[in-house]
C-alpha cells in the first residue's frame, strides 16, 4: 500500500499593497512537487480593504494542502494638489479660492469658509477625500483688500462775501457703502482756508481730498449825494453819501471814517473824494465822486425855485444876487432856448461882479407833459353805410405838446356784416397821457336783390315728367351785399305747353324780390305706343321680340316676374330689335326697355 505524501516547502504569506487603481493578488512561495497544482480563491482586490485568500494545493499522490493569507490594500496618498493663498481688491463681488492640480479619479474636494465679499482675511479649508485615498486637508488665506476710491474730486471754490456761510462739496458719485466727512468747511468772512474731505467705507482705502475755499470781498457802492454846498467862509458840512451792496446782517455801521473834498476855499466847484472812509475786510469800496459847491460869501441869493413848464420853455427869468453893498447882479446862463424835450435839466446861472468872485448857481428846470390830447371833434359822427366799409379813417386830437395826434384802435376798422359796431379810439401822446373817444358804425342791408331770369325749354316723355330748379331759370341774379337764396313756385311739368314760373331771390338780411320766367315744355322721344313686345301672350314658347322705331336703339331690357319678383336682364344690341328668351319666368311679366337716350318704356307680357 502507498499512502499520499504530504506537501512540504510551500508557504503562503500575507500581502499589503498601496492603492494604485490596479488589481492586486497573492502567490504561494516554494516549488510545487511534481504532479501537484495550486488553485486560488478570493485572490483579487483593487480598492482599499482586506480579504482572506485561500490557496489549495492538490495532486493525486499528495494529501491536499489548504493555505490562507491576508490580501490588504492600504489608502494611497493624494499628491500633485496645491492650495494657495489668494488676495483680491474689493469690488462688491464674492471671492473664493480653488485648489490647483488634477484630482485623482475617485476623489472629491469640499471647501469650507470659502466665500468673502468685504475687506478682511479668513482661513479657507479644502478637504480632498476618496475611499481609496488618505484624506488630504489643505488650508489657505483668502484676503480682500480695500479698493481705491476714484472719480471723486474736491475743487477749489471762490465766493463773494454776502454774509452767509459758504462751503465746498465733492463732485462725483460716492461708491455704495462710503460716506464723506468734511473738516474746516464753513466760512463766512473774507479769507481763505483749506477744506478737507475724508471719504471712508469699510471696503475702501480712505480717500483724503483737500481744496482751497476763498471768500472774496463784496463790493460796496458808495455814491456821494448830489447838491452838497456851503457859502464862502463857512465851515464844511459833513459830506453825505449813500451805500448799497450790504451782505446779510450788515449795514452802515460797518463803515468808519468820512469823505473829504478837493482842497480850496474860493468860490467854485470841488470834487468830493473818498477821504479816510473805511469798511470791514469783507468789502471793498466802489466810490463814485461827487461835486461840492462853494458859493460866494459876498454875493447873496435866495434858493432858486425849480422851474416847471408844460411842454417847452422859450424864455427864462434870470435870478438876481446881491453883494455886500446891496447891489443887484443879474445872473446869466448859456442854456440854449427854446427847449422842448421833456425831462429835468440843470441850468447853471453865473453871477459876476467887479471885485467879487464869480458865483454859479444851479437851478432845476423841469419840462412836463401832464395834459392828455384833446379830440378835435367834441363827438364823432356815426358812420352809416350800406353793405360794408373798410379802412375807416381815424380821427385826430390836438396835444399841447405833441401837436396833432392820430387816433388808434384795437377794434376792427373794416366791417362787412350788417349790424351796429362801437369803435373806441385812443389818442396817446407818448408821454403817458391818454384820451379816448367813441364812434358808432352802422352797416345796413336794405336793398332787395336784383332778380334776372331767363326763359328755358325742357322736354318730357309720356312716362317721365320734366323737373327744373331755380338755378335753371336764373339769368344772373345779384345782391349788393350778400349771397342770395333762389326758389321757384313750380318745378315739375308732365305735359307739353308754355308755363310761367316766379323766381324769388332772398338775401341774407331777408330782403327779397321776384321776377317771372317762361318755361316751354316739349315732348321728347318716340311715342310709347310705337314700342312693342310681340307677341304679347306666349303659349308654348318663351321667346319674344322687342321692337322700337327705326332710329332708336335698344340699350337694355329688364323682365320682372310680377308675382315672385324674380327678374332677368338682357344687354342691348344697339339695334331697334332684340329677341329675348324669358324662360324660366312665367305668368304676368313687366318688360322695362331703355333706349340710347336713357328713356324707359314699360310693356306687359303674359307667358302661359
Amino acid at each position: 500500500t502507498i499512502t499520499p505524501a504530504i506537501v512540504t516547502g510551500i508557504t503562503f504569506e500575507d500581502g499589503i499593497f498601496v492603492y494604485d487603481a490596479s488589481a492586486k493578488s497573492l502567490e504561494i512561495g516554494g516549488e510545487l512537487p511534481e504532479g501537484t497544482s495550486v488553485e486560488y480563491s478570493n485572490n483579487s482586490r483593487t480598492d482599499v480593504g482586506s480579504q482572506t485568500v485561500t490557496a489549495t494545493i492538490s495532486g493525486s499522490n499528495f494529501t491536499e494542502m489548504v493555505l490562507t493569507a491576508e490580501l490588504t490594500i492600504t489608502p494611497a496618498t493624494v499628491t500633485g494638489i496645491t492650495f494657495e493663498d489668494g488676495s483680491f481688491v474689493y469690488d462688491a463681488s464674492t471671492k473664493s479660492l480653488a485648489i490647483e492640480g488634477e484630482l485623482p479619479e475617485g476623489t472629491t474636494v469640499e471647501y469650507s469658509n470659502n466665500s468673502r465679499t468685504d475687506v478682511g482675511t479668513q482661513e479657507v479649508i479644502a478637504t480632498i477625500s476618496g475611499s481609496n485615498f488618505t484624506e488630504l486637508v489643505l488650508t489657505a488665506e483668502l484676503t480682500i483688500t480695500p479698493a481705491t476710491i476714484t472719480v471723486i474730486t474736491l475743487e477749489n471754490g471762490s465766493f463773494v462775501y454776502d454774509g452767509s456761510a459758504k462751503s465746498l462739496a465733492i463732485e462725483g458719485e460716492l461708491p455704495e457703502g462710503t460716506s464723506v466727512a468734511y473738516t474746516n468747511n464753513s466760512r463766512t468772512n473774507v479769507g481763505a482756508q483749506e477744506v478737507t474731505a475724508r471719504i471712508n467705507g469699510g471696503n475702501y482705502t480712505e480717500l483724503v481730498l483737500t481744496a482751497e475755499m476763498t471768500v472774496n470781498p463784496a463790493t460796496l457802492t458808495v455814491t456821494t449825494n448830489s447838491g452838497q454846498r456851503k457859502v464862502y467862509g463857512e465851515a464844511d458840512p459833513v459830506l453825505r453819501y449813500t451805500v448799497s451792496g450790504f451782505g446779510i446782517g450788515d449795514d452802515e455801521g460797518i463803515l468808519s471814517g468820512e469823505l473829504n473834498r478837493e482842497e480850496g476855499e474860493d468860490v467854485g466847484i470841488y470834487e468830493i473824494r473818498m477821504g479816510n472812509l473805511l469798511v470791514s475786510s469783507n468789502y471793498k469800496i466802489d466810490f463814485t465822486a461827487g461835486i461840492f459847491n462853494i458859493l460866494p460869501g459876498k454875493l447873496e441869493i435866495s434858493d432858486l425855485n425849480d422851474i416847471i413848464e408844460e411842454c417847452s420853455v422859450s424864455s427864462l427869468e434870470a435870478p438876481v444876487a446881491k453883494d455886500g453893498f446891496g447891489n443887484e447882479i443879474v445872473g446869466v446862463t448859456d442854456f440854449e432856448l427854446p427847449f422842448t424835450q421833456e425831462g429835468q435839466y440843470d441850468i447853471v446861472w453865473e453871477f459876476k461882479s467887479e471885485n467879487h468872485k464869480t458865483l454859479q448857481v444851479i437851478q432845476l428846470l423841469i419840462i412836463e407833459d401832464n395834459s392828455a390830447p384833446v379830440p378835435d371833434q367834441q363827438s364823432l359822427p356815426e358812420i352809416i353805410v350800406e353793405c360794408s366799409i373798410s379802412n375807416i379813417q381815424p380821427p385826430t386830437a390836438t396835444d399841447s405838446c405833441g401837436g396833432i395826434i392820430l387816433g388808434t384802435s384795437e377794434d376792427p376798422l373794416s366791417y362787412n356784416v350788417p349790424g351796429e359796431y362801437l369803435i373806441l379810439w385812443e389818442f396817446n401822446d407818448g408821454n403817458g397821457n391818454l384820451s379816448t373817444q367813441e364812434q358808432w358804425v352802422t352797416v345796413l342791408d336794405e336793398t332787395a336783390p336784383n332778380v334776372v331770369t331767363r326763359n328755358i325749354t325742357v322736354y318730357v316723355s309720356l312716362d317721365e315728367p320734366a323737373v327744373i330748379t331755380a338755378e335753371d331759370v336764373d339769368g344772373g341774379t345779384t345782391d349788393n351785399c350778400s349771397e342770395v337764396t333762389l326758389s321757384i313756385d313750380g318745378d315739375t311739368f308732365d305735359q307739353p305747353g308754355i308755363y310761367q314760373v316766379i323766381l324769388t331771390a332772398t338775401d341774407e338780411s331777408g330782403n327779397s324780390a321776384q321776377s317771372q320766367a317762361t318755361v316751354e315744355v316739349k315732348r321728347e322721344g318716340p311715342d310709347p305706343a310705337a314700342v312693342h313686345v310681340v307677341p304679347t301672350i306666349l303659349s308654348g314658347s318663351t321667346i319674344a321680340k322687342v321692337i322700337m322705331p327705326f332710329h332708336h336703339r335698344i340699350m337694355e331690357v329688364q323682365v320682372l316676374e310680377v308675382e315672385s319678383k324674380k327678374y332677368k336682364m338682357f344687354p342691348g344690341n344697339k339695334s331697334n330689335e332684340l329677341e329675348i328668351n324669358v324662360a324660366p319666368l312665367r305668368g304676368t311679366l313687366l318688360v322695362r326697355i331703355v333706349d340710347q337716350t336713357g328713356k324707359v318704356y314699360l310693356k306687359k307680357l303674359i307667358v302661359l
